[in-house]
């Protein structure tokens, strides 16, 4: 049986149209050492997963992916638990540390965790300040992260945390620990709107813009 020019003219422009078909290329956000290996298109985008097949022991405890929006909506909902301010300072091998840039908030479920939602959110807490102080922080830079227990620190308030206070921490713990970032009206990021106008819940509700 002969196919017809029209019947295989079709079929093979729609095995072309398959063939050719875009690709989705999710977003991810993994923590990392220097601003270099953060990026973050913005809020959204999936999560590339990882390969299956069973855990070999002694393997080594590999960091959860955190997306900003998840934390956002995470420190949120932790309505009852204390915001702690957080910061970031430049701190490269052989140069003087640079003074600390106040980020934004985080929240730990029952204030328990404050030190370690510091250290395993420090990803999305160094890719913001790079967001909000593009001058101050570049590409290559190295950062040191801190909090402060006070509502409006000085330099002298903030308390490093180091990165291992994040090593040991327990399975699941991303789900109990939120961060909320400084509004960022140039990006949009962590912004409020209310009746039209951008507020500035981080401090105060105050009006950003009309």
């Amino acid at each position: 049986m002969k196919v017809s020019q029209s019947i295989y003219t079709i079929i093979l422009v729609a095995a072309t149209a398959e063939a050719f078909a875009p690709c989705a290329f999710p977003n991810t956000n993994r923590v990392g050492e220097t601003l270099t290996e953060l990026s973050m298109a913005g809020f959204g985008g999936g999560a590339a997963k990882g390969m299956g097949g069973k855990k070999k022991k002694g393997a080594k405890k590999v960091a959860p992916v955190l997306k900003p929006k998840a934390q956002w909506d995470r420190y949120g909902s932790l309505k009852k638990s204390t915001p702690f301010r957080v910061a970031t300072r430049v701190a490269n091998d052989g140069e003087d540390v640079s003074e600390w840039f106040e980020v934004g908030k985080v929240k730990s479920e029952d204030d328990a965790t404050t030190e370690a939602a510091v250290a395993l959110q420090r990803g999305l807490i160094a890719e913001h300040a790079k967001r909000l102080y593009p001058l101050n922080f570049l590409q290559k830079d190295k950062v040191d992260w801190a909090y402060a227990e006070v509502q409006a620190p000085e330099q002298g308030d903030w308390i490093q945390v180091d990165k291992s206070s994040a090593a040991d921490a327990e399975t699941g713990l991303e789900k109990k620990v939120g961060f909320e970032g400084k509004p960022d009206a140039a990006t949009g990021f962590y912004c409020h709107y209310q009746d039209g106008r951008l507020v500035d819940k981080y401090d105060e509700g105050k009006t950003m813009s009309k």
